[in-house]
């Protein structure tokens, strides 16, 4: 399997991209002026990524906040949506220069260095989510039980399926170009998104993309936790 650097949710930044040219989420996620950002997550978030299973994705009803490339913690549609907005008003909500929020609003502090400046409640919000991360995301421990293999989707899917089901999914990545409409903006007839994570655009047959929420239903079955 590819190096387990498994925290594309969570951080990242560390480099990690989807295999088999997956479209990634349409993030709204611009850089903050307020103050030089760094590219570790707040106490809250830093707790979380290193200890106990790792992160695979979120539970149904939740997404990837996606306040910044690497925003793995899981919120609502809703919440995510209200992320997009507080970073596309970055620029009016700060003091001309960059060098401060204006009136009323206050560093957003979703990760240690975020400076998108917002309500005080919208803080509070943001330190909230980090706080509930693990009980919104799908976890999976650093092993498989016997007879089962890390699916490998893209690199850091640690869900384990059946080596049969892993070879498939790899065939499925290596056709993508094949099942994609021209120019990737949509699957060909016959063909739906693979969904085997929020944002995994790979074209696939119905029952793969059944086959693969199935798999991430039984994650917890099929690891060693």
């Amino acid at each position: 399997m590819a190096t387990n650097t498994f925290l594309r949710g969570i951080v990242r930044t560390a480099g990690i991209s989807l295999v088999g040219g997956v479209a990634a989420l349409a993030a709204l996620s611009s850089t903050p002026v307020a103050h030089t950002v760094t590219d570790q997550p707040s106490m809250e978030l830093a707790s979380f990524v290193t200890a106990g299973p790792t992160i695979q994705g979120c539970k149904p009803g939740f997404v990837w906040r996606d306040a910044r490339d690497g925003d793995g913690v899981c919120v609502t549609p809703a919440e995510r949506d209200q992320v997009h907005i507080q970073n596309a008003n970055a620029a009016t909500t700060h003091l001309p220069g960059g060098n401060g929020c204006r009136p009323g609003y206050v560093w957003r502090d979703a990760w240690n260095g975020d400076g998108v400046c917002v309500t005080p409640y919208e803080r509070d919000l943001a330190h909230k989510q980090n706080g509930e991360a693990s009980a919104h995301a799908l976890q999976v421990a650093a092993g498989c039980k016997s007879g089962y293999v890390w699916r490998d989707a893209r690199d850091g899917d640690g869900i384990c399926v059946t080596p049969a089901e892993r070879d498939q999914v790899h065939i499925q990545n290596a056709n993508a170009a094949t099942t994609h409409l021209p120019g990737g903006n949509g699957c060909r007839p016959g063909y739906v998104w693979r969904d085997a994570w929020n944002g995994d655009g790979v074209c696939v047959t119905p029952y793969e993309r059944d086959l693969a929420h199935k798999q991430n239903a039984e994650a917890a079955e099929h690891a060693n936790l």
